[in-house]
């Protein structure tokens, strides 16, 4: 059984501010310790559930948060910058693996009760559909893994993304470590606690990896891509294959999920980095 575990940072435990996201923020050093922590949780319960590896992407901003001196020994992390990815929290996920595991995901754009939703860059992207359907990361996560046959075991994260991921895929296990009462607010749970819930969610998902189904979406694949300004849609108009929706709306067609979400994932970094966003890190 071999598990890959794709990691973003809003989600964490105790995560409720932007300033704990970025370096240079305030907290963001023991931010990175509590993602850490829940990152070695998932990767306690995934061998608990009889994982026989487990490799994890570290998804979030500048891609390199997780402290590999305090991580599982177990585990071999894929780290460094978004310029050089193709499929950006699931960089080197293939068919190899059997189960995909979220931890410290959040909600989708636009999400009233999620902490620091967002859809993979906060403030440039307003809402992603794929195939028509408005998805978030969690729906963009799983797409991407169904395309090679790999189902999504488990999500950790806020009420929000816990509810959004099981509207979306089922029954998938979740491991709720805080609620939200507002943008930057929640109810959170101590390490402790969490450390315990999101060990025992991923034991359970590796347990019943083998019984989970992908999640498909039909192919050739639309992605479309609402901004948060005219500006920005139309600079991303301006790339091969890519068609001016609305105002503020793009699309691009692909013959296959990969090409696709690459080809989405080019689009949304080009506009941070253009715009002064974390991909100039």
């Amino acid at each position: 059984m071999n598990v890959f575990i794709a990691s973003d940072m809003e989600g964490a435990t105790g995560v409720t501010h932007g300033q704990q996201t970025h370096a240079g923020g305030q907290d963001y050093e023991r931010a990175r310790r509590w993602l850490t922590r829940d990152v070695n949780a998932a990767v306690r319960g995934a061998f608990d559930g009889g994982a026989k590896s487990v490799r994890c992407s570290d998804g979030h901003g500048t891609m390199r948060n997780l402290l590999l001196d305090e991580i599982d020994e177990r585990v071999d992390v894929v780290a460094g910058t978004a310029l050089e990815r193709e499929l950006c929290q699931l960089e080197t996920l293939d068919e190899h693996f059997d189960v995909l595991l979220l931890v410290a995901f959040h909600a989708r754009a636009g999400t009233p009760d999620g902490v620091l939703s967002h859809t993979w860059i906060g403030g440039i992207v307003r809402e992603f559909r794929l195939a028509g359907q408005l998805v978030g990361e969690t729906g963009i996560a799983a797409a991407t893994a169904g395309a090679f046959g790999v189902p999504v075991g488990m999500v950790a994260g806020d009420a929000a993304v816990c509810r959004e991921a099981k509207a979306l895929l089922g029954d998938v296990e979740t491991a709720q470590v805080k609620e939200g009462r507002g943008a930057r607010v929640a109810l959170c749970r101590p390490p402790a606690a969490t450390e315990t819930l999101i060990r025992d969610a991923a034991r359970r998902a590796v347990e019943r990896a083998s019984h989970r189904q992908p999640y498909k979406v039909e192919t050739p694949l639309e992605i479309s891509i609402r901004f948060s300004t005219h500006a920005l849609a139309s600079q991303a108009a301006k790339g091969e294959g890519v068609d001016l929706l609305e105002a503020d709306a793009v699309r691009v067609v692909r013959p296959t999920v990969r090409e696709a979400v690459a080809a989405a994932w080019r689009l949304c970094y080009v506009a941070a980095l253009e715009n002064g966003g974390f991909a100039k890190w």
